[in-house]
């Protein structure tokens, strides 16, 4: 798979996420967020009680940063193992 699209898939996989936790916080009466750490601090409020979740979606975060603006080139286990950590966001922020 060439870089680019490697770099891409991660860059879409954390904004499935940025999108669904979104849907679940106006599900809940909150407003949209207006960026990712006024977002990022309503995932802790509202799911405090999921500390592994939260983690998914900041390391998420993170990895999608890498890829996007640090130049790192995602492999095929990099790109599985970031579709877990979507899958385990949509499956308990729910």
């Amino acid at each position: 798979m060439p870089d680019g699209i490697a770099q891409w898939r991660l860059g879409l996989l954390f904004y499935a996420a940025v999108h669904h936790v979104d849907e679940q916080l106006a599900a809940r009466g909150h407003l949209a967020s207006r960026n990712h750490t006024q977002r990022k601090r309503r995932i802790r409020q509202v799911w405090g009680h999921l500390a592994s979740v939260i983690a998914d979606y900041e390391q998420l975060e993170l990895l999608s940063r890498d890829a996007c603006y640090d130049g790192w080139v995602p492999g095929q286990a990099d790109l599985a193992s970031t579709a877990t950590l979507l899958s385990n966001i949509e499956q308990h922020l729910i």
